[in-house]
C-alpha cells in the first residue's frame, strides 16, 4: 500500500495529473481488497488542483476469478463491469478521454 502511494505523490510532483493504477489495500478485518484507482485533476484546475476525481472501483472479485482456473466468464464480467462504472463516471463529470494526458 505504500509503494503505491509514494508512485502516486511522484507522478504528482512531476505534474502528471491523471494516473490509474490496481492496488492492494485491506478492510478493517484485515482481508486484502484489490481497487482500481483513478485520480485525475479537471481542465482548468491544473495550477489550484480544486477539482480532482478519484474513483475507486472494488476489483476484488475479479481478481479471484482470475486467480481460480475455469472462472474466466466472471473475470470477463467483472472487467466490463468496471469499466462500464469508470465510463459512467467521465460522462458525468463531461472529463474526456481524449483530453487527459497520460
Amino acid at each position: 500500500m505504500q509503494q503505491h502511494f509514494q508512485e502516486q505523490l511522484v507522478e504528482l510532483w512531476e505534474n502528471k495529473l491523471f494516473h490509474q493504477r490496481e492496488v492492494l489495500n485491506y478492510s478493517l478485518d484485515g482481508s486484502e481488497v484489490h481497487v482500481h484507482l483513478q485520480f485525475s485533476v479537471f481542465p482548468g484546475h491544473e495550477a489550484r488542483w480544486d477539482l480532482v476525481l478519484v474513483a475507486l472501483a472494488d476489483i476484488t472479485v475479479r481478481k479471484k476469478a482470475r486467480s481460480v482456473s475455469g472462472i474466466p466468464r466472471q473475470a470477463r464480467r467483472a472487467d466490463q463491469a468496471q469499466e462500464s462504472l469508470v465510463s459512467i463516471s467521465m460522462k458525468s463529470t463531461g472529463w474526456s478521454a481524449r483530453a487527459r494526458s497520460r
